[in-house]
């Protein structure tokens, strides 16, 4: 049996991990953990986060949440991540917004490349 490592929730919850347009937000989840990013909106502005695609089987979720996490303002269940997709989601508002990564099912790595959308 071969068992890897990996990272407990609170090692996944970083105060550097920010986002910005063409930055991208990886790394290992599994099941019942979750990674959280910081992503500074000019308000009025779209995003596409494009799954790129990974080894594995697993599955992972996002949610995109208004500042001060008051809102959902998107989320998608289910990511394959052996399949490359693409999202769109997008806010109104100007500040912090918060991306939760939450494991769904198995153990692997994620890699979500986050874009602003130019109108």
């Amino acid at each position: 049996m071969k068992l890897e490592e990996v990272a407990t929730t609170e090692e996944l919850v970083g105060k550097a991990n920010i986002l910005a347009s063409g930055d991208n937000a990886k790394g290992f989840i599994s099941k019942g953990t979750f990674a959280t990013y910081k992503v500074h909106a000019k308000g009025n502005t779209a995003y596409k986060l494009t799954n790129l695609k990974q080894n594995g089987k697993h599955e992972i979720n996002y949610a995109f949440y208004s500042p001060n996490d008051s809102e959902k303002l998107s989320a998608e269940n289910r990511i394959r991540v052996n399949k490359n997709s693409v999202f769109g989601f997008g806010t109104t508002v100007a500040g912090e917004h918060t991306l939760y990564i939450y494991g769904n099912r198995g153990v692997g790595s994620f890699n979500l490349k986050l874009e602003e959308v130019n109108n």
